[in-house]
């Protein structure tokens, strides 16, 4: 059985948040006529919040259990933090506003920082090699499987 991987699952999640941020801020407009209105609603955007929280947690602790660098919850926090007040800012102004478009690319913005996160921590993950009981142990199970 494959061992879950919440770098991966987050990277990708982030990636397709980023791509969903730009695409509703840029088509707004074009959702409802081509039957997409619904990836504007709260739900999607709480839905998408939610999911880069648990990952990028789950993550983050495994991370630092591992390399003990603060560097990707650094990146991890700036995203998150992006994300949020771009949403925040979206929410705030109408339509079609340029504050409303600049919301919708500090969201983006913070998706991308988000894959940037998952990618620094696995790599750092799978990197360190030393001989603290978490190190070992993780090469014991990586080599099981």
């Amino acid at each position: 059985m494959a061992k879950f991987d919440a770098d991966r699952a987050g990277a990708i999640a982030s990636f397709v948040c980023a791509v969903h941020c730009a695409a509703v801020g840029l088509l707004v407009t074009v959702l409802p006529l081509i039957g997409l209105a619904f990836l504007h609603e709260p739900w999607v955007e709480v839905s998408f919040y939610a999911m880069a929280v648990v990952f990028g947690v789950w993550a983050a602790v495994r991370g630092w259990r591992l390399h003990r660098s603060f560097w990707p919850g650094v990146l991890f926090a700036t995203g998150l933090s992006l994300v949020g007040f771009g949403h925040w800012m979206a929410g705030r102004h109408a339509e079609l506003s340029p504050l409303e478009t600049l919301g919708h690319l500090l969201s983006a913005g913070g998706g991308l920082t988000l894959v940037a996160f998952h990618v620094l921590n696995a790599r750092m993950t799978k990197t360190h090699a030393c001989s603290c009981h978490a190190c070992v142990e993780s090469r014991h199970e990586e080599a099981g499987a």
